[in-house]
């Protein structure tokens, strides 16, 4: 497989629940996430939130996860974040061999408001109870898994920098 597509977008105006969608076409994966959590961040972080706010933590967060799987060396696993509810993280399982990543979804057992989104610290190596929730994994050359990565960020930079 040569090209990937991931798109993350964000739906204002639910409150903060089912608002946050991420498609993996070829994963056959749609997954509805809360921003609730990246906007108790901002709060306890001091920012005044306002959607703009948590577009621009939503691109935080897949530029932790883009410098994470940059720097997963060949045998190595992480894990990225996604899904922040009460009772797990939903997140991507990556894991490296040469250059290609194996690429599933899953959810650990660590309850969502104990992981900050806009300071992952160390949770995307250390995550050690992963479910898979797909069916498969898919592999896709890393560099295809990058420009998926860099694109889903600017679809969000571009919503708040039009926005505001």
């Amino acid at each position: 497989m040569d090209t990937m597509d991931l798109t993350v977008a964000i739906d204002p105006g639910s409150g903060g629940h089912d608002d946050l969608i991420m498609t993996i076409p070829l994963l056959g994966l749609e997954i509805c996430a809360d921003t609730y959590y990246f906007a108790i961040a901002l709060e306890d972080a001091g920012s005044e939130f306002d959607q703009s706010d948590v577009k621009k933590g939503v691109a935080s967060l897949l530029r932790r996860w883009s410098e994470a799987s940059k720097a997963c060396i060949c045998g190595e696993t992480v894990h990225l974040p996604f899904d922040f509810s009460d009772k797990h993280v939903g997140c991507i399982q990556l894991i490296r061999r040469d250059s290609v990543f194996f690429i599933s979804y899953g959810y650990c057992d660590l309850p969502g408001y104990s992981v900050n989104p806009l300071k992952l610290g160390s949770f995307c190596r250390e995550v050690s109870d992963f479910k898979m929730t797909t069916k498969t994994a898919i592999d896709v050359p890393c560099q295809s898994f990058l420009l998926a990565m860099d694109f889903a960020i600017a679809s969000i930079e571009q919503e708040f920098a039009t926005k505001h």
